[in-house]
């Protein structure tokens, strides 16, 4: 490796660079400049291997600090604000989010959740909170729910939340509340 080489590790950008007889491996998560582990050794090589190791423990204790929704596993406010602060979200889908976030366990219908962001009719308010979910998914290096929370639905929208108790024969969708924390 170079003195200043770069190196791409899941959602990890590593990089790599000399400082007198060491070599220091930093990571960042892609869209933050803040550092999240750095490691130095002899070589680059070496620098980067126990990097990665270490960027591995940290993803596996994140993961087993997740909390389950059967087989899915709900991000942690930590991680949901790391993602978060990746998003270039439209004013409207954001309005949408902090109205979401707002209502708390009572949640939102599609109609309540499309009218807090402006949208006439709700038929935009899966595809835009879908499309949401996969940034955020990817922001996480994290595997989408694999079936819908409910027919008809993104299954990228677990991400999101859930499909709370029914109001007026309308579906209501609850937010996560560790997304909560951080749309808020």
């Amino acid at each position: 490796m170079n003195q200043h080489d770069d190196v791409q590790y899941g959602r990890y950008f590593i990089r790599v660079s000399s400082i007198s007889d060491l070599v220091r491996a930093t990571a960042f998560i892609d869209g933050d400049d803040a550092p999240v582990a750095q490691a130095e050794d002899d070589t680059a090589d070496a620098a980067v291997d126990t990097l990665c190791e270490m960027l591995d423990r940290r993803d596996g204790d994140r993961e087993a600090a997740r909390r389950r929704i059967g087989k899915f596993a709900v991000p942690t406010s930590k991680e949901y604000g790391e993602a978060w602060a990746t998003l270039d979200l439209a004013p409207k889908l954001h309005a949408m989010a902090l109205a979401h976030a707002a209502a708390g366990d009572a949640g939102l219908t599609v109609a309540e959740l499309a009218a807090a962001a402006g949208y006439p009719t709700p038929a935009g308010v899966n595809l835009q909170y879908g499309m949401m979910a996969r940034e955020i998914a990817d922001a996480l290096d994290m595997d989408l729910p694999k079936k819908p929370a409910y027919k008809g639905a993104d299954a990228a929208l677990g991400l999101i939340g859930w499909p709370g108790e029914p109001r007026d024969d309308a579906l209501v969708w609850v937010m996560h509340p560790e997304l909560r924390k951080v749309v808020s």
